[in-house]
């Protein structure tokens, strides 16, 4: 059984993301649905108590917020939910496409999916939902230029770092990275780390490094 958790102040659009999910997920999947911080609440909390398991969200950025002020948009829903369910895939699916705000649900989150709503139709949709559950970042086209106009002012590459993501992206070990770089383990470490923290904004995985850096159509 797969728990999706559907977030949207519109209830036509909640209707018409359950019904194209169908199509790729047509058994043993439980839709949990909300239209505002305080539903919100409610139903993670149920879930919490039925010792459920919830595998997806999706977010939408700009929701009603709860009465107590707790929710108040997109990324208080993303914290309350992988404060419970850690492993949950996130996926924002939003209008807003400001690049500080899609740099900040990126880097904060690391979700696997940022979507612009105008970038799905209903062939797409489910067929972009199903890769994610397969193990798949999703970057929409919008989001992607939204974070290039941020990348290209912070990311600071030279040849050597290139070379060193190049190589990662095929899946040159790093104890044979100084086979092909003229430098010390050392060196490249220090520099990974560098690109690592351009790219990621925070420490990570080579595979997540490699994830993100394809999906920002850097490599």
């Amino acid at each position: 059984m797969k728990n999706f958790f559907l977030l949207d102040d519109h209830p036509l659009t909640i209707d018409a993301y359950k019904n194209l999910l169908k199509q790729e997920f047509p058994e043993d999947t439980e839709f949990i649905c909300a239209q505002n911080g305080d539903e919100v609440s409610q139903k993670i909390s149920k879930m919490v108590l039925d010792n459920n398991i919830l595998d997806l969200a999706i977010v939408d950025y700009n929701i009603p917020a709860s009465e107590d002020t707790s929710i108040k948009n997109g990324t208080d829903v993303a914290n309350l939910i992988l404060n419970h369910f850690p492993k949950c895939k996130i996926v924002f699916l939003t209008m807003h496409n400001e690049p500080i705000i899609v740099q900040n649900l990126h880097l904060k989150f690391k979700p696997e999916g940022i979507i612009s709503k105008n970038d799905i139709d209903f062939e797409s949709f489910p067929l972009i939902i199903k890769d994610i559950m397969n193990g798949k970042f999703y970057r929409s086209t919008t989001m992607i230029e939204s974070l290039k106009k941020l990348i290209i002012r912070n990311i600071n590459f030279d040849e050597i770092d290139s070379q060193i993501l190049l190589l990662l992206a095929n899946k040159v070990k790093n104890k044979d990275l100084t086979d092909h770089i003229n430098l010390s383990q050392s060196a490249i470490e220090k520099r990974k780390q560098k690109i690592k923290y351009q790219i990621l904004g925070d420490k990570g995985s080579d595979k997540e490094l490699i994830e993100v850096a394809k999906s920002f159509k850097l490599i």
